[in-house]
């Protein structure tokens, strides 16, 4: 049965393969030229379209200048030393208050206009209530102290969501756009002296330096910039996750940016841009609970995501290198400049600052 099988097989190839000599004898050698050629223009078109594709569907940092020119991209930028505020110690301080963090930022007033009085201190609303913002208001009462009201209608609606902090390198980059130098810290980071020229010294040779302290309750161990950044994100950046998987995550709590031409160019633009693209800040899926730091490697992506913070990890990475995170990073650890003020502390402190305003007025 089985040789039979095989013969029919035999037969019916050689059948196949006299009829093709037949009809190739019979077709003429221009009919035979064309169709081959016809076959590559369809095949490159294919091609084509599918590079196409793909760089359609590239990631790209590309944002409205009606936003950029706002914050100061422009063809002119006032650049630091040559355009900075005149009558305030740089840097100046800023902060950015929500609904919510009233005592945080009262206390934060207080340690700053006690600590770094000379410097001005400029605090972003990004949405107190009217009573929470005439509270403020009595304790900024300095002709160095601002609070300014961040607009929200001025950038993609995706900015006024505070859990992802696009806000953040808005309210930083504007402040640098008028002031040169900026000092940003979280509203519930102090200083724990005035003496900051250690500080400015390091930041002043590459323009920028993080602050390496964690969030309140959150353990000191380092992670890689790769477990705290969505795959995503990185497309943005046209860079690898790969490139990362050793470089630790910087906090962006407290930072100090002097606006040079450098840090302009390089490093604030591309945070802002990816800021204000939600795709980028923001990549669906991305969420910033539920880590999974057990994963091993310890590099994979732990399912947490840090916005804004994740961004600049990257560009500063890019900048300066992977392998060069000591060139834009503070070890405060060693220093103990900043430290962070619990809600439980910040509450306590509010209600006696409170009572005195109030014994006193």
């Amino acid at each position: 049965m089985r040789s039979r099988t095989c013969f029919l097989i035999i037969i019916c190839l050689v059948v196949a393969t006299i009829f093709l000599i037949f009809f190739e004898d019979q077709r003429p050698i221009g009919t035979i030229q064309s169709l081959v050629t016809e076959t590559n223009k369809q095949f490159y078109k294919i091609k084509n379209f599918k590079d196409n594709l793909e760089l359609s569907e590239q990631k790209k940092l590309i944002t409205d200048d009606k936003y950029l020119k706002i914050l100061g991209f422009v063809d002119n930028p006032r650049l630091y030393p040559h355009s900075v505020w005149r009558n305030s110690s740089l840097p100046i301080i800023v902060t950015a208050v929500q609904s919510g963090q009233l005592h945080h930022a009262v206390g934060f007033l207080r340690n700053i206009m006690t600590l770094l009085p000379n410097h001005s201190v400029v605090v972003y609303n990004l949405g107190l209530s009217n009573y929470d913002v005439k509270m403020l208001m009595k304790f900024c009462n300095s002709s160095k102290c601002f609070v300014i009201d961040l607009n929200y209608d001025l950038f993609p609606s995706h900015v006024a969501k505070l859990s992802i902090h696009a806000y953040r390198p808005v309210i930083i980059q504007d402040a640098l756009n008028f002031a040169g130098a900026v000092l940003y810290m979280e509203c519930n980071v102090r200083v724990s002296f005035g003496n900051i020229s250690a500080l400015v010294n390091k930041s002043l040779k590459t323009g920028i330096v993080l602050s390496e302290q964690e969030d309140v309750g959150v353990s000191n161990q380092k992670h890689a910039v790769t477990s705290l950044t969505h795959p995503k994100m990185f497309e943005y950046f046209q860079t690898v996750v790969d490139n990362f998987e050793f470089t630790p995550m910087i906090s962006v709590r407290s930072m100090l940016v002097y606006n040079t031409e450098a840090v302009h160019k390089n490093i604030m633009l591309p945070w802002v841009q990816c800021a204000l693209i939600q795709e980028c800040i923001y990549p669906i899926g991305a969420q910033s609970d539920g880590c999974r730091f057990d994963k091993k490697p310890h590099f994979r992506y732990s399912g947490c995501h840090r916005y804004d913070e994740s961004a600049l990890n990257l560009v500063l990475g890019l900048y300066f290198g992977v392998d060069n995170v000591s060139l834009y990073s503070w070890d405060n650890s060693r220093t103990r400049l900043f430290y962070n003020v619990t809600d439980e502390l910040a509450e306590k402190e509010y209600f006696l600052l409170k009572s005195n305003l109030t014994g006193t007025s």
